[in-house]
């Protein structure tokens, strides 16, 4: 699993498999994707999309930002537009929070990782009105 993490080569797996010292390639794909289901089944049981390794009860903030790549070069034949979010808790000396549980791995056979529910993936666009700020009434 490590090395198809590291390199995502086929060849190399099955080599090292052929070798004795990994598993087949199949099998690396096969846990990949009941790691993957399990992630997804737990966003659903829990009705949010958080790194499971997040922890319950602790003060918790985030960030996020643009990320854009539009080359001005003449050579450039791509560019990319996405957003990052970061995801910050802050433990104290007292307060560690509540470890949110393990995944349910491998309680099924799969063979690819579902899709997030829609309400998961697609996110209503959020705006200001026009409306004139509300003035504090003095008294």
């Amino acid at each position: 699993m490590s090395v198809y993490t590291k390199t995502r080569k086929r060849k190399l797996v099955e080599m090292l498999n052929e070798h004795g010292i990994s598993i087949s390639y199949d099998r690396v794909l096969e846990i990949s994707a009941q790691l993957g289901d399990a992630t997804v089944s737990k966003y659903v049981e829990d009705g949010v999309v958080c790194p499971p390794v997040l922890r319950k009860g602790l003060f918790t903030t985030s960030a996020m930002d643009n990320i854009d790549h539009n080359p001005t070069a003449t050579t450039a034949t791509t560019s990319f537009h996405g957003t990052s979010v970061f995801v910050f808790q802050h433990p104290t000396k007292e307060d560690k929070g509540e470890e949110c549980g393990q995944l349910k791995f491998g309680e099924k056979k799969v063979k690819t990782v579902p899709e997030l529910p829609d309400s998961f993936t697609n996110v209503r666009p959020a705006f200001f009105t026009k409306k004139k700020p509300l003035l504090p009434r003095v008294v």
